[in-house]
């Protein structure tokens, strides 16, 4: 074939597909590196709490990893965190997640000494899950706290106000990578969810730190 009788929509064509060959190889490295730095950062923090475990890539280290602490200090028993990058390689799936506000991700799942006294929901405004749980049990209502512009809060059980000061402490300080967080009397007890990026500006110690803190003040007995 002669490629002077290309028409311009061929030409359109390859090109595209050039250049999304050559984003996809160049994604692909760059999410390697990330992932890589996102591991050190997430152990740098929890080795402030105990020995690691457990470590393993999620496919690669791309796509994300699991991090394990068996036998961590008080509060904690156990934590286990999960971090999962955005699928940046492929350029109509990225733009697409960015749309559904799909970020790089962290979730964190701890099992306390003692089972809390009470459960805790926080979640976003606008965040249609979190009406369905507080109607999910009439009979137990929650009981909701006023005083952040941009998070719901909601309780049922013993709740003391050091324990929801250090929570709004909690929020106030990393609010802006929060999506939601759980806490129950059920082990795992606590679920926390928050975007990664912004908390990197930081050392990751002070995150568990700030946590730390908040589950401290709640008194750990048994209601």
């Amino acid at each position: 074939m002669n490629f002077g009788e290309w028409d311009l929509g061929q030409w359109i064509v390859i090109g595209l597909c050039i250049f999304l060959l050559a984003w996809y190889v160049v994604a692909a490295y760059l999410n390697r590196k990330r992932g890589i730095l996102i591991y050190r950062w997430i152990r740098d923090g929890l080795e402030k709490i105990g020995k690691l475990s457990e470590v393993s890539w999620i496919g690669s280290s791309g796509s994300g990893a699991q991090i394990a602490v068996k036998r961590a200090t008080a509060p904690f028993q156990k934590i286990e965190v999960v971090f999962l990058l955005e699928s940046r390689e492929l350029l109509p799936l990225w733009l697409f997640n960015l749309l559904r506000n799909k970020r790089d991700e962290m979730i964190l799942k701890a099992w306390l000494r003692n089972s809390p006294p009470l459960e805790l929901e926080v979640a976003r405004k606008r965040d249609r899950s979190f009406a369905k749980l507080l109607a999910h049990d009439p009979k137990r209502p929650f009981q909701l706290v006023s005083g952040l512009e941009q998070f719901q809060i909601a309780y049922r059980g013993k709740a003391n106000p050091e324990s929801l000061e250090k929570l709004e402490a909690f929020m106030a300080r990393e609010g802006a990578t929060v999506q939601r967080i759980s806490l129950g009397r059920k082990a795992p007890h606590l679920a926390v969810r928050v975007f990664i990026s912004p908390l990197m500006s930081s050392p990751s110690e002070e995150f568990f730190s700030s946590l730390q803190a908040w589950l401290q003040s709640i008194s750990l007995v048994k209601a």
